[in-house]
Parts: structure tokens; C-alpha cells; sequence
């Protein structure tokens, strides 16, 4: 009895040492792997929400970002103008932006005085499909406050941005308009 209980023992010793030395032996399909913003699984990584790329190191805004040249209307000027998407990425808004130069020929005299205070709006972009949401927001030109909204999306294909949007002047409606720009990155 004695003795099986020592085999037995034995047994559970080297079935525990073997378990452990096999197990231990596997490769680690993360090592050497960094994920920058995400946690690798498997070998592969897992971006934090707001990242992209093999090793999760570009914002997923990123790809909307740059120059567009192009035109508005209505625009009297024949003049056409440039439109600038950044990203303003924080951890609670991963898919929030700023489009600056909105308004160049549009506002023409309001312009100088709008945007020597603010140059800029901000929207939401959806990452998957680029489909942008101006919610409605004042920016002032130190004499009158203007309300801004708006729609539009950018076509990675094409490289193309389309903004709809309109302008509305809290103290004079005959500065109210209605504008759409096309321009390519």
C-alpha cells in the first residue's frame, strides 16, 4: 500500500513537471509585438478605440485629415478657397474634428472680422463610411454671433470633401446663407 502510494506520488511529480516544461515551451505569439494604443491577442493587435494601423500607432481620423482645394456656392467671387481638416483627438471624443477655412468667399466682409476670432468649427466624422455632422454652434466675429451647421462626408477614393452647411446671423437674417463646397485633398 505504501508502495502505491509513493508510485502514485511519483506519478503526479513528473505528469506536474512535464505539463509545466511542454506548456512553458510554447511561444508567446505577442513577443515582440507592441501594440502602441491597443493590447496584442494572439499576435495581432487590438486598437483602442481611435486607432488604426498593424501596430495601432495612426488616429483613425488621420486618413480624413489635410488640404482641400475647391469652391463654394453660392460665390459670387469666382474665387475658390481651401478647406482644412485636423484632428482634435481626445479619449472621450475619438472621432471629433476641426474643418478650417469654411466661409472665405462666402462671408466675404463678415469673414475677416468672423474668423480673426475663431477660425474654425468643429464636427463629428464617422470613421467607417467619413460622414461629417456640424452641430449647430456660434462663433463670433466680435460684432455679431453666427450659428453654424451643417452636413457633409469625404470620399477616401476620391479624395473628396462635401459640405453642406448654413450660417445663420443672430442679429441680421439678410446674412443667413445656405452653402455647399466640393474640394479635393
Amino acid at each position: 500500500m505504501k508502495f502505491l502510494k509513493q508510485i502514485t506520488a511519483l506519478f503526479i511529480v513528473v505528469f506536474a513537471t512535464s505539463f509545466l516544461i511542454f506548456n512553458s515551451c510554447k511561444k508567446d505569439p505577442c513577443a515582440g509585438i507592441s501594440c502602441g494604443n491597443g493590447v496584442c491577442f494572439n499576435g495581432s493587435c487590438n486598437c483602442n478605440a481611435g486607432y488604426e494601423g498593424a501596430t495601432c500607432q495612426t488616429l483613425s481620423t488621420d486618413k480624413f485629415c489635410g488640404n482641400y482645394s475647391g469652391a463654394s456656392t453660392p460665390d459670387n467671387s469666382g474665387q475658390g478657397n481651401d478647406v482644412s481638416i485636423s484632428d482634435l483627438y481626445s479619449s472621450s471624443t475619438v472621432n471629433q474634428i476641426r474643418i478650417t477655412g469654411i466661409g472665405y468667399t462666402q462671408w466675404s466682409n463678415v469673414f475677416t472680422k468672423l474668423y480673426d476670432f475663431q477660425s474654425y468649427v468643429t464636427a463629428t466624422i464617422g470613421l467607417q463610411n467619413g460622414a461629417i455632422s456640424i452641430v449647430n454652434q456660434t462663433i463670433s466675429s466680435g460684432v455679431e454671433n453666427y450659428t453654424i451647421n451643417g452636413t457633409g462626408s469625404i470620399n477616401l477614393n476620391t479624395q473628396t470633401l462635401q459640405l453642406n452647411y448654413t450660417s445663420k446671423c443672430n442679429a441680421d437674417t439678410t446674412l443667413n446663407t445656405s452653402f455647399s463646397y466640393t474640394g479635393i485633398k
